[in-house]
């Protein structure tokens, strides 16, 4: 055995070392997507920017297709 791991054979571990270390680069990515702006209902279902009769026209459209 080499010298570093006959020092480390016989170490204990002390509470900070059992704790769970996140790579920076992952801490980083959290932080940028929290400053994200979240989108809205409208927004994630592709409706924003649609007028009120393009929205009726589509639910038409979906009532046709259930009742056939």
């Amino acid at each position: 055995m080499s010298e570093e791991h006959q020092d480390k054979k016989d170490s204990k571990l002390t509470a900070a070392d059992n704790e769970l270390w996140i790579p920076p680069r992952l801490a980083k990515d959290r932080k940028k997507l929290e400053r994200l702006p979240k989108k809205t209902f409208i927004q994630r279902i592709g409706l924003a920017g649609k007028t009120p009769l393009e929205i009726f026209q589509l639910l038409l459209l979906i009532r046709s297709m259930i009742e056939n």
